[in-house]
């Protein structure tokens, strides 16, 4: 039983950081990403970070939100990339940096796995790169 809840565990893993690798692949969402990468933290516990309508600006130009960029934010926070958090009458935008490690952690595991380690056979026994795993 242990081994199937290990199972589970790795698969919602992986498509969670699938979602994130996905969210992350459109240029808008990636631009966002890199400006709230760029905005201190705040020590005080307090919410802190531009809001949706600066994200907009600094994204887009245009000085109110706009859906595009909505869209996009909100599927940053799907992806559990992005936090929005109401303060008043304005949403704050922070970068959730656990989540952005935790998918760097992922790649950098990916990047270091042979999946041919086990293999009784050579993944690729030469030839042309098109016979590769094929």
């Amino acid at each position: 039983m242990g081994e199937m809840c290990d199972i589970l565990v790795s698969m919602i893993n992986e498509m969670t950081q699938i979602r994130r690798l996905r969210a992350l692949s459109d240029v808008t969402r990636l631009r966002i990403v890199q400006m709230l990468a760029c905005c201190p933290e705040c020590v005080t516990g307090e919410e802190c970070g531009p809001t949706a309508s600066r994200v907009c600006c600094d994204v887009s130009g245009a000085e109110t939100i706009t859906s595009t960029v909505s869209h996009h934010l909100k599927e940053l926070r799907e992806a559990g990339l992005v936090n929005m958090n109401r303060q008043g009458k304005t949403m704050v935008c922070t970068l959730d940096r656990e989540a952005l490690a935790g998918l760097g952690k992922y790649l950098i595991a990916l990047a270091d796995t042979n999946p041919c380690a086990d293999a009784k056979e050579p993944c690729c026994t030469g030839g042309d790169a098109g016979d590769c795993c094929s």
